[in-house]
């Protein structure tokens, strides 16, 4: 059985999408079989992955609006071990079908329940805040790893991150396992980023993870490349990061209890 991993935050501009496609790039050049997963109708950055022509017709809209066949809608990236399910304009719409269901809640994890053997992880890139496709998105992961920018308005959204899982395992998905809290954006020069490292080390240190991702401008040029990171400077900070990260949840972070 595969595990499904959700990137998620209260809070934008976090570093959301760029940990969901680079940590879905690392475990896919370590051989796992990795489906990158976008549920964030607005974002569409994970769609500059997908190879061949076909990749603006399969996406994930048109799976919960059950148009395309499960087997359809992963599309080939630029990694062998890698896939991607883009969100897709239809997505707005099927947002708002998930609504009008009883069961709308689940509609995700139903889908994705299709891929649990073909796959070693399922990334999902949730939408930032609450909304029918980021409680979908929960509903649907057994873990959730939460990017926590080292900066100080960060904190507050942290503080409801934290309450939304415990609601989400109260209500939605009582299997639901904090993967950890990844600290992103961390500049050692700066004063704020270490304040902000310390706060939540003495607060929450037992659900940090060990890695850090540091504050980079290669992060930027890539995501213009549509390109992770680990593929377009393997050697950077950032990159080493990322990689180490996905050593850290597949040998032994996930099988923590939270």
């Amino acid at each position: 059985m595969g595990t499904t991993i959700c990137i998620s935050s209260h809070k934008g501009g976090v570093g959301k999408t760029t940990t969901a496609i680079n940590l879905a790039a690392a475990l896919a050049l370590a051989e796992k079989d990795t489906l990158l997963v976008d549920t964030d109708p607005v974002g569409q950055a994970i769609a500059g992955l997908t190879a061949g022509s076909c990749a603006k017709t399969a996406t994930l809209g048109h799976g919960l609006d059950n148009r395309l066949n499960i087997n359809q809608l992963p599309r080939p990236s630029q990694l062998t071990h890698l896939k991607v399910m883009p969100a897709g304009a239809s997505l707005s719409r099927a947002e708002t079908t998930l609504t009008r269901k009883p069961e709308g809640t689940q509609q995700l994890r139903r889908l994705l329940s299709g891929y649990s053997e073909k796959f070693d992880y399922i990334v999902i890139d949730a939408p930032p805040g609450i909304n029918p496709l980021s409680v979908s998105a929960l509903a649907a992961a057994d873990w959730v790893l939460v990017p926590l920018q080292c900066e100080f308005y960060a904190l507050y959204g942290l503080a409801r991150m934290l309450r939304t899982i415990k609601i989400m395992r109260r209500e939605f998905n009582p299997g639901l396992k904090l993967a950890g809290i990844l600290l992103t954006m961390f500049d050692r020069h700066d004063p704020t980023s270490r304040a902000i490292a310390r706060a939540v080390d003495a607060r929450l240190g037992h659900t940090l993870c060990q890695t850090v991702i540091p504050r980079q401008a290669e992060f930027a040029r890539s995501a213009a490349r549509k390109t992770p990171v680990v593929l377009t400077d393997s050697l950077s900070s950032g990159a080493q990061g990322y990689l180490a990260l996905a050593h850290e949840l597949m040998h032994g972070v996930c099988q923590r209890v939270a």
